[in-house]
């Protein structure tokens, strides 16, 4: 007797790729129909909620009360930067927070200098 095996295995493998192209082609008409008609159906699901006063909650679940996570987050360790809110005439910065102040500002202090007039207009 002849073995088979290798002549149904190629077989099968045919019909496994003609499957799978069936599968991918249908796929693209589903992802197709969706995005042709996700406007009409957004429109329709929006009114059914006014229509039937549906809440987030009874929608969402207790999802809907958790508050959003930003997308984006700083680093560790990191700190965002400071803003500026003091700026001398040559350049110098200071954000007026926590922390020793510059030597400039400890100049203008000293001799009793008014840090106002190097504020920075927000």
């Amino acid at each position: 007797m002849a073995d088979n095996s290798a002549i149904q295995l190629e077989k099968l493998e045919a019909d496994q790729k003609k499957a799978a192209a069936a599968l991918a082609e249908a796929n693209a008409k589903l992802a197709s129909f969706r995005k042709e008609n996700r406007g009409p159906k957004l429109a329709e699901l929006k009114k059914d909620i006014e229509n039937y006063g549906f809440t987030a909650v009874e929608l969402f679940g207790e999802a809907a009360l958790a508050p959003v996570k930003p997308t984006v987050k700083a680093k560790a360790g990191k700190r965002p930067p400071s803003v500026v809110k003091y700026k001398d005439d040559n350049g110098n910065t200071w954000g007026g927070g926590k922390g020793p102040r510059p030597a400039w500002v400890k100049a203008i202090q000293d001799v009793g200098g008014d840090m106002e007039k190097y504020r920075v207009a927000p």
